[in-house]
Parts: structure tokens; C-alpha cells; sequence
């Protein structure tokens, strides 16, 4: 089961990418507290070996494409950057502290993970069956409060 966002990308701001596994489209960035950012569209393929040792400077967030902006910084600015795009559902954060599994921090949560259990075992109706015994009951029910 994959979880719909608990945290999003840009809390990873200031760390440094630790290193980058995989190959192909298959390619994770390891980041120096244990997050691991993880690539799930099999149309980016290229692994993004330049950020190791690159702190991950800014996080742009947009429907069509999430890009991460790694980098050097020095007292006049930024020395070096590399702009790492994925695709906006097809990314996964995982390694994040009391959370076992990985979840997409951009995808809508699904409805089965918003609702409640479905309580129909519990609760049986027990109004009227017909619409002549509702016809009755509503009759009943008005001469009851006439009675009042």
C-alpha cells in the first residue's frame, strides 16, 4: 500500500544529497538524513549522478513537473547547480523518521484512504419496507403528536 503525503519535498531544503543508487529510470537520491527521494517514471531515465555532495538548494512544485535545484553555495552566491526534474505523481519519499512505508508526497490521497470503514454490518435500517406502511406510520405518528 502507498501512503498519500505526509511531508513534501521542500522540507529537505539545506540538506545534502548524500548519493544517488540505481541506474535507468530505477534511480533513487540519498539524502544525508536517510530520505530517500525516488524516481517512479520510467520515462526519466537518466540518474542524476551530479548532485552527490550538493545541497538541495530549492524546490519548485508545479502540476506538470516538480524540479529540485541542487548545488554549491558560496559567499557570493551559487558556484554550481543542477536542476534534477521528475514527474509530480511519479516520485516517492520514503526513509522519513516513524514512517515505514514510501509514499508519492504530490498525489491526491485516494478516497479509500479519507473514508471511514463502511459500517453496514453494524446499522440495518428498520423504517418502513412499503410505501404504503410509511404512508401509515407518517398517519401514526401525526395523530400522535395531535394527541400531545
Amino acid at each position: 500500500m502507498t501512503v498519500a503525503g505526509y511531508a513534501s519535498v521542500d522540507h529537505l531544503i539545506g540538506q545534502t544529497a548524500k548519493d544517488v543508487l540505481g541506474d535507468g529510470w530505477n534511480w533513487s537520491i540519498q539524502m544525508e538524513s536517510g530520505v530517500v527521494i525516488s524516481n517512479k517514471d520510467e520515462e526519466r531515465t537518466e540518474a542524476p549522478e551530479d548532485v552527490k555532495g550538493k545541497v538541495l538548494l530549492t524546490v519548485m512544485l508545479s502540476e506538470l513537473d516538480t524540479r529540485l535545484l541542487f548545488g554549491i553555495t558560496t559567499e557570493s552566491g551559487p558556484a554550481e547547480e543542477i536542476e534534477v526534474t521528475l514527474t509530480p505523481t511519479q516520485y516517492t519519499l520514503g526513509g522519513m523518521e516513524g514512517q515505514e512505508e514510501e509514499y508519492y508526497p504530490q498525489a491526491a490521497p485516494t478516497l479509500e484512504d479519507t473514508l471511514p470503514p463502511d459500517p453496514s454490518d453494524e446499522r440495518v435500517a428498520t423504517g418502513p419496507t412499503t410505501p404504503l406502511e410509511a404512508t401509515e406510520s407518517a398517519a401514526e405518528a401525526t395523530e400522535a403528536a395531535d394527541e400531545e
